[in-house]
């Protein structure tokens, strides 16, 4: 099952997991200066905004979502449908993840605009 994940902050995300979860999050590795905090669960690259509020697509199953229900940093959002018919979720969505229109200029010179796609990160 793919939901969309919302946290309306990172580091609490990660404070709140090394708690509750702590083998749902990378640790500190004094070999390589890895500072941790990478949550390991199967999802698309995070989605940021300016204000730091992240969306993210997690792949996952009932277990995982048990796990979501717990933590006060993470809201599951639900699927896209849940998402697009919903409109306060709606509106998280497009705040954290605005399609706005990419301009940009090829070596040729010529310019084109890009829009970004309705939904990030979906799974093949």
């Amino acid at each position: 099952m793919d939901i969309i994940t919302y946290v309306p902050d990172s580091a609490a995300l990660v404070t709140e997991l090394q708690e509750k979860f702590p083998d749902l999050v990378s640790q500190p590795d004094p070999t390589t200066g890895s500072v941790g905090g990478k949550f390991l669960v199967d999802k698309t690259p995070t989605v940021r905004n300016a204000e730091g509020e992240s969306l993210a697509l997690v792949r996952g199953d009932a277990t995982l979502l048990a796990v979501a229900e717990e933590l006060d940093s993470l809201v599951a959002l639900g699927t896209y449908e849940d998402v697009f018919a919903t409109p306060e979720l709606k509106e998280i969505y497009d705040r954290v993840y605005p399609r706005t229109p990419v301009v940009w200029t090829d070596p040729e010179g010529t310019e084109h605009t890009t829009i970004p796609p309705e939904m990030f990160g979906v799974f093949a």
